[in-house]
């Protein structure tokens, strides 16, 4: 498929993969992220610009230091120049790429398992969720609809992957609670549990 080549490597796998594939890709994320926070942020702002139907490249890292409000100033005379057309998107209805539910569940399932990855500091150090909030926000008043619902989706799955990653953590921490007051007081387990629960 031509339209093929205007998706990175995350975007052509949650438009094509398999669910294993996409979890695999999600881990992919993850690891990218937590070596290089920008980087991290960067290719995930460009996999919602891909799905949303803008080819790759639209984005460029030192883009991210000037904001959103300055990409979206930009955007439509840049579409203008470029010929896009962003009718066609990963997501609609009436995608050229495929099944847009599974393009949609994949997106879903990518978000959990990349967010699912990483520790609660690494999230919240470095402003990596606020930046994104404020990035997917703005991104969702687009004057390109393709980039609104995309933007939506994407900050709802966001949601959706910090909500599990803090239950799931909360159930290991009350794991270990229950662990550490079952255990013998001054004993050797009591204090490696104190040290992993912190």
């Amino acid at each position: 498929d031509v339209g093929d080549a205007s998706l990175g490597c995350f975007a052509w796998v949650v438009v094509h993969g398999t669910a294993s594939q996409v979890k695999h890709s999600g881990f992919e994320w993850g690891d990218l992220f937590s070596r290089n926070t920008r980087s991290g942020l960067l290719a995930l702002l460009c996999t919602c610009l891909e799905l949303a139907g803008l080819p790759k490249g639209v984005l460029q890292d030192e883009e991210l230091d000037d904001g959103p409000q300055e990409f979206l100033c930009r955007l439509p005379e840049w579409v203008r120049a470029h010929g896009v057309d962003a009718s066609q998107y990963a997501l609609s209805r009436n995608s050229k790429f495929g099944s847009a539910h599974r393009a949609l569940t994949n997106f879903e399932r990518f978000w959990a398992a990349g967010i699912g990855a990483q520790t609660p500091a690494a999230l919240l150090e470095g402003g990596f969720a606020p930046e994104l909030n404020r990035w997917l926000v703005d991104l969702a008043s687009s004057s390109l609809r393709s980039l609104r619902h995309v933007s939506v989706v994407a900050a709802l799955a966001f949601a959706e992957a910090l909500g599990r990653h803090a239950t799931d953590l909360r159930g290991i921490q009350e794991t270990m609670q229950r662990q550490l007051d079952a255990a013998l007081p001054g004993g050797r387990q009591v204090v490696q549990l104190e040290q992993e629960r912190r």
